[in-house]
């Protein structure tokens, strides 16, 4: 069988979804990965279909259908908040989720190995001033309580 009258088949299916499943577990069986036409194929099929299996199960595949937020000052804005973590003001977020996240937001220009390192430099002009602005925080709380 070849892969284009594998995928006009597929393609021409109401419901996809069962016969992709059925295929995953065919193509990803070892008695079939030992004959070499059938991997080749499974390769073709997984490469093909790969988004739509995940979705299948369950998996988020899209992106935010939104473009990431361009920072002009990136080592500025990833020592803020490697602060703001170490603080505790993130919660129960380690570094790398962190990591994570800003780079589905923002685009920093930094690989993600980059990103988390960065978030985990301790740098005390920055912590300086997020301790300031902790202060300040305080203070319009205050004021405001008190009006």
């Amino acid at each position: 069988m070849s892969f284009r009258l594998l995928k006009e088949y597929i393609d021409s299916r109401d419901e996809r979804n069962g016969l992709l499943l059925s295929l995953v577990l065919l193509f990803g069986s070892p008695s079939v990965n030992q004959y070499e036409t059938w991997n080749c194929l499974g390769k073709r099929f997984f490469e093909a279909y790969r988004r739509q299996i995940q979705a299948c199960c369950g998996y988020d595949t899209g992106g935010l259908g939104i473009e990431r937020i361009w920072l002009p000052l990136p080592d500025l804005f990833l020592h803020y908040m490697g602060a703001m973590e170490r603080s505790g003001m993130m919660g129960d977020c380690p570094y790398p989720l962190l990591a994570g996240y800003l780079g589905i937001i923002f685009n920093m220009g930094n690989a993600g190995s980059t990103v988390l390192n960065k978030l985990k430099e301790q740098n005390p002009e920055y912590e300086y001033l997020f301790e300031q602005m902790k202060a300040e925080k305080k203070k319009f709380k205050i004021r405001k309580d008190g009006l």
